[in-house]
């Protein structure tokens, strides 16, 4: 069994330095002990974790939720955070996302104080938010906001493989590159992705 790790990165300023309305403030892995109990804190950002394998608990609103591998679990701003394991081997991924529009960007997509099933965790894309958060540069962070954005897109979208996940991503960061092109419509979305319209809107159901 793997020996228990901690990694994260955090922006070091309390705003984003970019002014961006919705921010990617910090990120995670954790492979935590089965005896592993955060401080109960209540916290002012959006965290989402992402389960990857083993067992946690979050306590939600005052009722306790089990965190399995492929789903995912979100606080809100105000809500106090009470995370432990539920037995050895607990490995889980997490972000965080603050600014004035990161709660309501959040429910936008249907998500409130839970838990979902979401598919495997985009591991490439989470390792890009690492990569982006330690740049530690106002365009760096303006890219780690489209990050964040794309991950919620995933975590909605319940994608079951691999190259779901890189389709979604893909047309995402194309969305947000060229959304304002007067030409750019869902066809040639579809036609740049190799995708018959039907299967492109189906990654996103």
């Amino acid at each position: 069994m793997k020996k228990p790790f901690f990694c994260s990165l955090y922006r070091p300023t309390p705003a984003p330095m970019a002014n961006l309305p919705f921010g990617a403030r910090s990120v995670g892995h954790y492979l935590v002990p089965a005896n592993y109990r955060e401080r109960v804190v209540v916290k002012h950002f959006v965290q989402v974790f992402w389960g990857i394998a083993g067992v946690g608990a979050l306590v939600i609103n005052g009722k306790e939720r089990k965190l399995q591998p492929r789903q995912i679990a979100v606080y809100f701003p105000g809500m106090r955070h009470e995370i432990y394991a539920v037995g050895a081997g607990w490995e889980y991924r997490w972000w965080t996302m603050d600014g004035p529009l990161a709660a309501g960007i959040t429910t936008s997509f249907g998500l409130v104080a839970d838990v979902y099933d979401a598919g495997e965790a985009p591991l490439v894309l989470l390792q890009r938010l690492e990569n982006t958060i330690r740049n530690q540069s106002p365009a760096a962070e303006r890219q780690a906001s489209a990050i964040a954005y794309q991950l919620l897109t995933l975590a909605v979208s319940g994608r079951r493989t691999g190259s779901e996940d890189h389709q979604a991503g893909e047309a995402v960061r194309i969305i947000h590159s060229e959304w304002n092109q007067p030409q750019f419509c869902v066809k040639q979305l579809a036609d740049r992705l190799h995708l018959h319209r039907s299967s492109l809107s189906r990654r996103f159901v």
